[in-house]
């Protein structure tokens, strides 16, 4: 074996074991922001990937609030990551500034969200392209943004750009785009439906909302263990003791689930 190959394998060995054995920092809280009230045991958690200066995410980030405000929150689950794309260079400052607008609005009283934050930058978004500061100085960016961000919540000139240049909101928006690295995310957006990527990019409202529909369906009508557990059964043994009882009862149960409580009282009493 030759010396440079030698050396070629040990090399490779090495970028292996670095990779392999690096571990992502973890974040003292969630990553990414949740639309709304949305539970975190909703029976479906919808989120995406978005740039705040991409046009697809604009349209991505209107269809999916649509979407969420369809079903109650104990239903649906709405998570946005922000990634911001290298190749869009006001991206990391918009995504930092929504990082502090979020926790500047659990210590100050403000009717705005972090939405609403979002919503605005998108609105403004030709103003903030790379195209459109090309010939623009950080500075004037940064002012242009902090008067963004004083048109809609109570903050001063000075707390926004300390905020925005904050060692610690700088890490927490790195760590939300490292997260995104290690799901596998190249481009904006990209969707996950329960965790699964999904092709989510041609959907519209229509189509979204009828694969939310199909999945609350199947949390209804699947698994009795997931969804009736063993007091639940023991109430329909005791049901079924009483004729009468169980007419009336079962005459305000949906077919569907009675007969998926029927499927559950059949496992139950061939397990006893």
């Amino acid at each position: 074996m030759s010396r440079s190959t030698m050396v070629l394998i040990f090399t490779s060995l090495l970028v292996f074991i670095s990779l392999t054995s690096a571990e992502m920092t973890v974040p003292r809280r969630p990553l990414g922001f949740v639309y709304k009230d949305g539970q975190p045991t909703a029976s479906v958690r919808l989120a995406s990937f978005l740039d705040l200066t991409c046009p697809d995410s604009l349209e991505a980030f209107k269809i999916l609030l649509q979407v969420a405000d369809s079903f109650s929150d104990r239903s649906v689950h709405l998570r946005l990551y922000l990634f911001p794309l290298p190749y869009h260079t006001n991206s990391h400052l918009l995504s930092k500034a929504a990082r502090f607008l979020d926790d500047f609005t659990k210590v100050s009283p403000t009717n705005a969200t972090v939405f609403d934050w979002i919503q605005l930058v998108f609105s403004s978004m030709r103003y903030l392209s790379t195209r459109a500061t090309s010939n623009s100085t950080e500075v004037q960016v940064v002012d242009y943004v902090t008067s963004l961000a004083q048109s809609l919540f109570p903050v001063s000139a000075e707390q926004f750009k300390q905020g925005i240049y904050n060692a610690s909101i700088d890490r927490m928006t790195r760590l939300e785009w490292k997260y995104g690295a290690t799901r596998g995310v190249y481009a904006t957006p990209m969707f996950t439906i329960n965790d699964v990527f999904v092709n989510g990019d041609a959907w519209n409202v229509s189509e979204w909302t009828a694969r939310v529909d199909n999945l609350l369906q199947d949390s209804v009508h699947s698994g009795c263990g997931a969804r009736l557990g063993a007091s639940t059964v023991v109430n329909l043994l005791n049901i079924f003791g009483d004729p009468f009882g169980a007419f009336c009862a079962f005459s305000h149960i949906h077919l569907a689930v009675f007969i998926t409580a029927l499927q559950c009282l059949f496992s139950y009493m061939s397990r006893n």
